[in-house]
């Protein structure tokens, strides 16, 4: 199942379910928000479900083209966000929203993020893996080894189910990172999201909305990673920088799981 929230002129946009291959959406009566389906899934993820089945299968009333520039982050104010270091409050941006930033030497980090259910206090990484919902993929802006700038989610966020078969304690796939349409590099990757939420539950509990980041590729940004035997490649002003993950899907075939994020840089 894969989900969006589309501008509507609030801070959260309006939820709506969108298809396997991102062409088409319809929107969600009675669910006008994800942090709402989020606050009780049990009672809306049945019928998010059945929506995307009538959606894929061409029998949904009401869809429309789906169209990611239209997109606001899918959660974008999460309960809480968490990296390893502790908790912050963040907002996340779109995934065409522009990146604004000053000086040289721009790096990004890319991150798959695990949306919670409320996790209690000392879960382990089993029941942290039991609470996970739903799975965004972020960038965030890096520079002279320290994050900078608002990060951006790709335009869906999606059920773990969307990995394959195969996605249980670790999910992954390739992350393509491109510079004005010229690529920077495909690198492998792979997260322990159950560890993660563990290890984040396991100073205090974390509430439904949850988002709990872990990087997704080895020694973090894209410029420092290629810096080992390779000229690291930095981002300026004016360069837009797109950001994808590609894994094997449902039906065994691999593709862009999120959607992408394109975002231009400008000088703020």
């Amino acid at each position: 199942m894969k989900l969006a929230s589309l501008r509507d002129g609030s801070r959260d946009g309006q939820l709506a379910v969108v298809s396997r291959d991102l062409a088409g959406a319809v929107f969600v009566d009675g669910i006008t928000r994800l942090q709402q389906a989020l606050d009780d899934w049990a009672f809306a993820a049945p019928q998010l479900q059945d929506l995307s089945d009538a959606l894929n299968g061409g029998r949904a009333r009401h869809a429309f083209a789906f169209d990611p520039a239209q997109c606001v982050a899918p959660l974008p104010r999460p309960y809480g966000w968490w990296v390893d270091g502790g908790g912050v409050a963040a907002a996340l941006h779109g995934a065409h929203a522009p990146l604004v930033a000053d000086g040289e030497r721009l790096d990004v980090e890319p991150m798959l993020v695990a949306l919670t259910d409320d996790v209690a206090r000392g879960a382990d990484a089993a029941e942290g893996l039991r609470q996970l919902r739903l799975l965004m993929l972020v960038a965030q802006p890096w520079r002279d080894g320290r994050p900078c700038g608002e990060r951006a989610a790709a335009p869906v966020a999606v059920t773990p189910d969307e990995f394959g078969a195969a996605a249980t304690t670790e999910l992954g796939g390739s992350v393509d990172v491109a510079r004005g349409g010229i690529a920077l590099g495909r690198f492998e990757a792979r997260a322990r999201l159950g560890e993660a939420i563990a290890r984040h539950a396991a100073g205090a509990a974390l509430g439904a909305g949850s988002a709990v980041a872990v990087a997704l590729v080895p020694g973090g940004c894209i410029a420092a990673r290629r810096g080992d035997g390779a000229t690291p490649v930095w981002l300026g002003d004016g360069d837009v920088l797109r950001v994808e993950l590609r894994a094997g899907g449902r039906d065994g075939r691999v593709g862009g799981v999120f959607g992408a994020i394109e975002r231009q840089v400008v000088r703020g």
